[in-house]
């Protein structure tokens, strides 16, 4: 997290931070399937989520903590790899959220 709010998520900064060059780095994440770009995104994603679930910090400041340029950018990234936006999810997310959809939905679990 120190990285991702410093600024410094890029390739040299990981092969550094794990003790490695760029290129072996590369190299060895291409053998199991990844990237340093999916390394990252996938970070990027978990704290999201953490602050999210576990904060009330709006949507811009987690989009900036964690390094997009703009709030449109996080917002896309998100909905992509989560198929729901940084709202629903921290609804979903959240004990109060899920307390919210249930007094929301009182024919849950009715037939017909």
């Amino acid at each position: 997290m120190r990285g991702l709010a410093q600024g410094a998520v890029g390739g040299d900064a990981i092969a550094d931070a794990v003790g490695s060059s760029k290129r072996t780095l590369n190299r060895r994440l291409a053998e199991r399937g990844t990237s340093i770009r999916e390394l990252i995104a996938g970070v990027r994603l978990q704290v999201a989520q953490k602050l999210l679930r576990d904060t009330d910090v709006t949507i811009a400041d987690i989009a900036a903590t964690i390094c997009y340029s703009d709030v449109a950018a996080f917002s896309r990234a998100f909905s992509a790899r989560m198929d729901l936006s940084q709202a629903a999810w921290r609804q979903q997310a959240t004990p109060q959220g899920r307390k919210a959809l249930k007094r929301k939905e009182p024919n849950a679990g009715r037939i017909g």
